[in-house]
């Protein structure tokens, strides 16, 4: 199960992942693609200080499938 609070996160965005290799992109409302990155951890903080407040789709992508996730900021 993959989690991510809190809701709303002010500054940093706690989240938790099942076990495997994840590739996390972070896309602002417009579809344009902010960040991406790779993790194997199945817990840890992405800091969204440097955020604008708003609404961020997070697709989490582990090879076989991908979802995405709305987080407000």
């Amino acid at each position: 199960e993959v989690r991510f609070y809190p809701k709303p996160v002010k500054d940093q965005l706690n989240i938790e992942l099942p076990t495997g290799v994840h590739e996390i992109e972070v896309f602002d409302l417009r579809g344009k693609l902010i960040t991406s990155f790779r993790t194997n951890q199945t817990k840890f903080t992405y800091n969204m200080s440097e955020f604008g407040s708003g609404l961020y789709l997070f697709k989490v992508s582990n090879g076989e499938s991908s979802k995405i996730y709305k987080v407000v900021k």
